[in-house]
């Protein structure tokens, strides 16, 4: 091995675990706080969770099953494998909320290492790769997915997609047949349990195919490597049914027959309920707007968002609405000229953003809400990475980069006030409030 690549292995390494580090960081306040919002009844007082006998419970109904005689009419989810983590934690440390944030704060500070492993696999530097999973550790509108242990369903997720992409890339690389088949095991369980995490993990299906169309034309640009439009392809992705059909079998199950319902939503919980066409399509682009400008300027974070606290917007001219489209506009250009111009980096990452936000965008089906800030977790992934690599020509001049420590050491210190809000149920929606008085 050369000298300059042995020497580069231990920071390849220390660029995780100081990605790993920021994570914890932000969020360690968050170790002291209660039970809060809808921990209560899917963690605390949750039968499935807390007493004996309902292990097989969990796989057979559905994530609200337990308020069945409150709400007949509640929204059908089925998240066996985040359900299954909250038991696992309370069956081993007990009915405390301290090592359930703890395990949030972990997951969280895992993912935000293994976004910066799959920068590198992109073939972004270490530098750029250090900054994305750094960027991601600290972005403050993640304290609603962080803060609260519900929140898990959202960090299991993207988990499973991220350790399904990673594998994936390691059944490409695989010098025999079986260890392919082993990496291609591995990344059907991680799959699945993105799927069983959360319902948005089913995107994790069609975000290995753009992983392997990216990976594959890579290596057929630089060694020869096997042509991404042949018949083998199927064959390549044909191991992705196996844990699409298991969830999907189990959801129908579960659900009773439904693999999913159309509540009857009201605009107070949707406010594109029996919007014109005209509209709804300015609310879908008024809602992308509003998450990319969270991430900016996240000086306003809420656990919960009505009717009151969101108008829709009735003109292009939406601050959120020109924001949205501009930001669509600039993905499509970036990602046809990225893989034009044989740099199919920023292709990747539009494409992945898309796919990962597309099944939350209430663009075909309408969401039991509007605008959740837990929804931007998944897509923020592909999301900082493309910021990062974007700043990239920014952060060599010294100047710039001091700007960004700046802006991170901001974003540390946000998620720090906001964390202090979800210290209970009473301190939490004395926030809201105080952002949403007439919501």
């Amino acid at each position: 091995m050369p000298a300059d690549a042995a020497l580069s292995r231990p920071f390849k390494w220390r660029t995780e675990w100081i990605a790993a580090a920021a994570a914890i960081i932000c969020y360690v306040n968050v170790l002291p706080n209660d039970f809060c919002y809808d921990d209560d009844p899917i963690v605390r007082f949750n039968e499935k969770v807390n007493e004996p006998g309902h292990w097989l419970t969990i796989w057979t109904t559905d994530y609200w099953s337990h308020t069945r005689d409150q709400s007949p009419n509640r929204d059908l989810l089925y998240r066996p494998i985040a359900l299954t983590s909250y038991r696992l934690v309370r069956a081993v440390t007990g009915p405390h909320p301290l090592p359930q944030h703890l395990v949030n704060v972990l997951l969280h500070a895992l993912v935000a290492a293994l976004l910066v492993r799959l920068c590198r696999r992109m073939g972004l530097s270490d530098a750029i790769s250090l900054a994305a999973g750094v960027l991601f550790a600290v972005l403050p509108i993640h304290s609603e997915v962080v803060a609260g242990v519900i929140g898990r369903a959202d960090i299991l997720a993207t988990l499973g997609v991220l350790l399904a992409l990673l594998a994936h890339r390691r059944s490409l690389l695989a010098a025999s047949q079986s260890t392919t088949a082993c990496w291609r095991i591995a990344a059907a369980f991680a799959a699945f349990g993105a799927m069983g995490a959360k319902e948005n993990g089913v995107s994790v299906i069609p975000l290995v195919v753009v992983w392997d169309a990216f990976q594959t034309r890579s290596r057929r640009v630089s060694d020869g490597g096997p042509n991404w439009w042949r018949w083998s392809t199927l064959r390549r992705l044909m191991y992705l049914l196996a844990p699409a059909v298991l969830y999907f079998g189990l959801r129908y199950y579960a659900l009773e027959g439904h693999l999913y319902q159309r509540p009857a939503l009201t605009k107070t919980v949707n406010v594109l309920v029996d919007a014109p066409p005209w509209q709804h399509v300015l609310g879908v682009l008024q809602l992308w707007g509003m998450y990319w400008a969270k991430t900016f300027w996240p000086s306003l974070l809420c656990v919960n968002y009505s009717i009151n606290s969101v108008r829709l917007a009735t003109s292009p001219l939406d601050p959120h609405v020109l924001l949205g489209t501009l930001i669509t506009v600039a993905l499509m250009i970036g990602a046809v000229a990225g893989w034009r111009k044989n740099a199919p980096t920023i292709t990747l990452l539009a494409a992945a953003i898309a796919v990962s936000y597309a099944p939350t965008a209430n663009a075909f089906v309408l969401m039991q809400v509007f605008f959740a800030e837990r929804v931007w977790y998944l897509p923020s992934v592909w999301a900082t990475a493309l910021i990062v690599l974007i700043a990239t020509p920014l952060l060599r001049m010294p100047v710039w980069r001091a700007v960004g420590i700046i802006l991170v050491l901001t974003m540390a210190a946000r998620c720090w006030i906001r964390n202090e809000e979800w210290r209970d149920n009473g301190t939490l929606y004395a926030a809201a409030y105080r952002d949403h008085p007439n919501a």
